[in-house]
C-alpha cells in the first residue's frame, strides 16, 4: 500500500507520520506496508497544461484520470500534488485490497497518514473490523464530513477493485464525503454509476489525449535529459509516439546512445519500445485475445468484420471494444460502422513478433485481409496486403477484379506503385498475374512486352472457374487494344 502526505501540511494536533502508521494492524492484525506516489518527472520538469487541468480537482467531487501503460498518470497526479501543495492521502490499490474490510482500513491509514485526521478526531482511534457492516461505513463517513479542512484522496491503479461492495463504498465516498475530493487513476474507466454527477459538473475526465507530451513537453524534457534534439527530431518522435510519454523517454534514449543519429529510426523495431509494450500491454492478454492481437496487426484500420475475416470464429467487436475500455493502445476512430486503430509503436512490434514467431500466419492473416478488401471495394489496401503475403497469384487477382478499373483515373500512380511490388515478369502459369504484367506494361509504354503477356494469359484463361473468367476476359480485350493501337493497328 502506499500512502503520501505533505509534510508542511500537517497540523500541530494531527498524527504524526512516522512512515508505518499507527501501530495497530488492520483487519487480521496486518500492518501495511508503505510506500510513496512515483516521483515527478525528472529534474523538475513542469507540465503546467496538465496541471492546470488538475487544479479542477479541488473543487469537484471526483476526477478519473485514465489511460493505458506508460502514459505518465500517478506521475503527473504525483507532479501535481507536490507543485499546488495539496494535502494529498494517496493510496496505490493491489488486488488484495478488493474486500470492503481491507478497502476501509488502507483508506483510514492513508488519511491519517496524510495529515488530514487530527489526532483527537474519530478516526484517529477508529479501528476496521474483520467485517466491516453498513453501520461501520455510516460512521466513516460521517467522520469524513467533519474533517477540519478539505483533503484529497488519490486511488491509484483503480483497475485492480472489481468486488461490486467495494465498489459501492468508493460511490459512497464520491457522494457523502463532502471535504474529501477523490482522485481515481487507473488504466480503465471505473465502473461506477456517474452519469448523474458527469452532468452536475461534478466529474473531470483526463485520457491520454491530456496527459500526452506536445512539442514543448519534448522539448523541455531532451533539455532536462540533457539530449539534443532538433525540430525534425520533435517531429519525428511525435509522429511514432503520439506524445505517448513513455515512448518519448524511451526515443530521448535512443538518440542519446553514442553513434545514433539522434531520433532517426526510432520506434522501427526497437527493443527497448518492443520490451516494454510485450510486457505491459501483450503478456496480460489471454491466450486468445493475445492471437487476435497479434493476427489483426497486419491491417493499418480495422472494422469488426475485417477482424472476423483475418481470425474467423473470434468475437472481434468485443475483443476490439474491450481493448478500447482498457486503453491497451487500441482506439476507435470513425461512427458507423466502428473503425479502430493500433498505435503505431503497438503495431510495429505486434507485427514484429508476429512475422518471426509465425511466418504462415503472418502470410495468411495478410492473405484474409486481401480477400476480404477485394470484396469491399478497397482494392488498394487488397493489393497492398497480397504483397506483404508475397502470393502474386492472389495480387494478380485482386489486380485483374478490382484495381485495374482505377488505372484511367486519379489513382493511376497508387495502382502502379503497388503494382511494381509484383515480379513484372512473373513465371508462367497464372492469367492472374500475366494480365498485371501486361497491364503495366501497357500504361508505361512497353507495348511488345504488354503483347506478350496478354498471349501468355490467353492461354491461361479456360484454366479459370466461370465466375473469375469474365474479368479476365475483359482486361484481356482491353489490353490487346491498347497494344494495337501502340503499334498503329487501327483495324
Amino acid at each position: 500500500m502506499a500512502t503520501v502526505g505533505p509534510a508542511h501540511h500537517r497540523t500541530p494536533d494531527a498524527a504524526p507520520d512516522t512512515g508505518r502508521g499507527p501501530a495497530h494492524g488492520g483487519p487480521g492484525g496486518v500492518v501495511p506496508d508503505r510506500a510513496h506516489a512515483p516521483s515527478p518527472l525528472p529534474r523538475g520538469l513542469r507540465r503546467p497544461r496538465v496541471e492546470q487541468r488538475l487544479d479542477a480537482a479541488t473543487t469537484r467531487r471526483l476526477t478519473v484520470v485514465v489511460a493505458g501503460a506508460g502514459w505518465g498518470k500517478s506521475t503527473a497526479v504525483a507532479a501535481w500534488c507536490a507543485t499546488r501543495h495539496v494535502r494529498a492521502a494517496w493510496l496505490t490499490l493491489e488486488p488484495r485490497d478488493d474486500s470492503v474490510p481491507v478497502f476501509w482500513h488502507r483508506v483510514v491509514e492513508a488519511l491519517r497518514a496524510s495529515g488530514a485526521v487530527p489526532r483527537t478526531h474519530d478516526l484517529a482511534r477508529l479501528q476496521v473490523p474483520p467485517t466491516a457492516t453498513a453501520a461501520f461505513a455510516t460512521r466513516v463517513l460521517r467522520g469524513l464530513e467533519s474533517l477540519p479542512a478539505p483533503a484529497l484522496l488519490v486511488l491509484d491503479d483503480f483497475q485492480h477493485l472489481r468486488s461490486a461492495d467495494v465498489l459501492a463504498a468508493v460511490g459512497d465516498l464520491v457522494r457523502y464525503a463532502r471535504p474529501l475530493h477523490l482522485v481515481v487513476v487507473g488504466r480503465a474507466d471505473p465502473p461506477l454509476s456517474l452519469r448523474r454527477m458527469s452532468l452536475d459538473g461534478q466529474v473531470d475526465h483526463l485520457r491520454a489525449e491530456h496527459l500526452a507530451f506536445d512539442a514543448a513537453d519534448v522539448r523541455a524534457l531532451a533539455v532536462a535529459e540533457g539530449v539534443p534534439v532538433t525540430a525534425r527530431g520533435v517531429r519525428h518522435l511525435l509522429d511514432r509516439t503520439e506524445g505517448w510519454p513513455v515512448g518519448v523517454r524511451l526515443g530521448l534514449m535512443h538518440g542519446a546512445e553514442p553513434g545514433r543519429e539522434v531520433l532517426a529510426g526510432f520506434g522501427d523495431g526497437d527493443r527497448a519500445v518492443a520490451e516494454y509494450l510485450l510486457e505491459e500491454v501483450l503478456a496480460r492478454q489471454a491466450p486468445d485475445v493475445r492471437h487476435f492481437l497479434l493476427r489483426t496487426s497486419v491491417a493499418s484500420t480495422l472494422t469488426a468484420d475485417l477482424a472476423e475475416a483475418i481470425v474467423p470464429g473470434s468475437p472481434a467487436d468485443r475483443y476490439l471494444e474491450d481493448r478500447v475500455t482498457a486503453h491497451d493502445f487500441v482506439t476507435a476512430v470513425g461512427a458507423a460502422p466502428a473503425m479502430y486503430r493500433f498505435h503505431p509503436l503497438l503495431r510495429d512490434m505486434l507485427r514484429g513478433r508476429l512475422r518471426f514467431e509465425d511466418p504462415d500466419g503472418f502470410r495468411d492473416a495478410h492473405a484474409r485481409a486481401a480477400r476480404w478488401l477485394m470484396g469491399h471495394d478497397e482494392p488498394l489496401r487488397a493489393l497492398e496486403h497480397a504483397a506483404e503475403a508475397g502470393s502474386w497469384d492472389l495480387f494478380g487477382e485482386v489486380f485483374v477484379e478490382s484495381a485495374a478499373a482505377l488505372l484511367p483515373g486519379p489513382q493511376r500512380a497508387a495502382v502502379l506503385a503497388a503494382a511494381h511490388r509484383m515480379p513484372l515478369d512473373p513465371e508462367p502459369g497464372s492469367a492472374w498475374c500475366e494480365l498485371c504484367a501486361g497491364a503495366v506494361a501497357g500504361i508505361e509504354g512497353r507495348i511488345p512486352a504488354c503483347r506478350q503477356h496478354v498471349v501468355r494469359a490467353r492461354r491461361l484463361l479456360p484454366a479459370l472457374d466461370d465466375a473469375h473468367r469474365p474479368a479476365a476476359e475483359v482486361l484481356a480485350e482491353i489490353l490487346d487494344a491498347h497494344a494495337a493501337r501502340g503499334r498503329g493497328d487501327v483495324a
